[in-house]
């Protein structure tokens, strides 16, 4: 099963703020991130002068999202199921990720987030489907194809 959609740049930057919500690993990547930039964003650290690079930091942790804003690919993406996992691609990047490093959660505003092995999240919106049978079925075979593999792993 194939799916095609696109999402618009507030779409992208509002999964960024679910994703660090729901994710204390992506929140955790994303502080140490802010963290390394912080460091480089500041002079050497020098005695007295332990606030700069937290300063740093923090500048660096709120300049994410509107980088993301800005940079965001808004071109359309495609999900395909199999039984080896979702293959995902936006324009010419592609990217297969096995079920085992798939999440999946129903969003209470009709998407879908999903996380893949960074817990970096996807919203799929519900335009993606044709209806919410369509969407029913997405799942149905995520979670079917989900524990397919765990079963062959056991």
């Amino acid at each position: 099963m194939t799916i095609k959609y696109a999402l618009t740049r507030v779409e992208i930057v509002r999964a960024f703020f679910q994703g660090l919500g729901r994710s204390p690993k992506f929140l955790a990547v994303i502080f140490v991130y802010s963290i390394g930039m912080g460091m480089f964003l500041s002079r050497p650290l020098a005695f007295g002068n332990a606030l700069s690079p937290l300063a740093g930091a923090v500048f660096a942790f709120l300049l994410a999202p509107v980088w993301l804003f800005v940079r965001a690919r808004t071109g359309e993406r495609s999900l395909t199921l199999s039984l080896q996992g979702i293959s995902a691609g936006i324009g010419s990047f592609k990217e297969q990720v096995p079920w085992s490093k798939v999440s999946i959660t129903a969003d209470p505003e009709g998407y879908l987030l999903m996380t893949g092995w960074l817990c970096v999240p996807s919203r799929i919106p519900s335009r993606a489907f044709a209806g919410p049978a369509e969407q029913s079925q997405f799942r149905l075979l995520i979670d079917q194809w989900r524990n397919v593999e765990r079963e062959n792993a056991t």
